[in-house]
């Protein structure tokens, strides 16, 4: 302890001046100017209340073969809803087309999750792809023109 050294008055910390606002702006303007800002009498718009919170929603993590249950059934809903509109003698073919799109893009989806499941599950795999081959087969046939 015989390392410390004592404070002597001379070394004391003073305290602080007090200092006086000036009533020079120029600072004030250059600064704006070089920000690029507008008058510092610019008005700004009332803040608006805030809406209602969101509860948080939890994410649901999906096993392989749940997924391709889900996009299997979403599937068949597609291809439910495909064949009421071609019953439906008021859709046209035009009418029914960007369904078969998304009934197309689904098919080859649900084929791609099937064939790459971390878990091979044969029966399932052979009901999805009877499902995504049956829609591309619809596919087909409406672009070829059988429904005309």
């Amino acid at each position: 302890m015989s390392n410390i050294i004592p404070i002597s008055e001379n070394q004391a910390i003073q305290p602080h001046k007090t200092v006086q606002k000036t009533t020079d702006i120029c600072f004030k303007d250059s600064l704006n100017k070089a920000l690029g800002e507008k008058a510092t009498t610019e008005t700004y718009p009332a803040a608006r209340a805030l809406g209602e919170i969101q509860a948080a929603s939890f994410l649901s993590i999906e096993s392989p073969i749940e997924k391709v249950v889900t996009q299997t059934n979403q599937l068949l809903d597609l291809l439910r809803d495909y064949a009421d509109d071609l019953n439906n003698q008021s859709k046209s073919l035009k009418d029914i087309a960007p369904l078969l799109n998304t009934i197309h893009n689904n098919a080859n989806n649900l084929l791609k999750e099937a064939e790459n499941m971390a878990v091979p599950n044969e029966a399932l795999q052979r009901i999805a792809s009877e499902v995504a081959l049956t829609a591309r087969l619809e596919s087909i046939k409406f672009h070829r023109g059988d429904y005309i």
